[in-house]
């Protein structure tokens, strides 16, 4: 599952209206309960994308890194090929 950043920067604010909505809804109240999951579910779910975010970053050092690695390799056959030979 891939979310945007606009996306993602929803549950913040979800997650807020929910709690707003939570502290001013009497714990009587047919709705609460059902606020509560939300809640829940709000949390989990940003919980989610927060996690993926930091695989996403995890996983795009590490690619940078092999890139670097490999143009380090490129160059050094490169260099191995243009070098005379000394017998």
């Amino acid at each position: 599952m891939i979310v945007n950043s606009f996306q993602s920067q929803r549950l913040p604010r979800y997650k807020l209206l929910l709690n707003q909505l939570l502290e001013n809804t009497w714990p009587e109240h047919v709705d609460y309960e059902s606020i509560e999951a939300a809640l829940d579910k709000i949390e989990k779910a940003s919980e989610y994308v927060n996690n993926k975010k930091k695989e996403a970053e995890a996983t795009r050092k590490l690619v940078e890194i092999q890139l670097v690695r490999l143009q380090c390799y490129i160059i050094v056959l490169a260099c191995t090929h243009i070098a005379p030979e000394t017998h």
